[in-house]
């Protein structure tokens, strides 16, 4: 994807509505959202593994990594 340096922000793109973003990281970033809808069955080991990596290496405030994951697999 090219874009003209007129265009470039420090972030990327001026415009991102636009929908014309420099790279897959920067869509990913401003396009995210929460997801608050969920089924009731369990979460396949290799994905389970694969969020809990993710949430490992994820960025924090100040790069202080104060986070706590909890992994119920019983809710009794």
């Amino acid at each position: 994807m090219t874009h003209s340096d007129d265009n470039l922000t420090h972030h990327g793109v001026d415009d991102a509505s636009g929908g014309g973003y420099p790279n897959e990281t920067m869509r990913l970033l401003i396009e995210r959202s929460s997801c608050r809808s969920f089924f009731d069955r369990k979460i396949p080991e290799n994905v389970m593994n694969m969020i809990l990596e993710a949430g490992n290496r994820a960025a924090t405030g100040g790069n202080l990594q104060p986070f706590s994951i909890i992994k119920v697999e019983n809710p009794g």
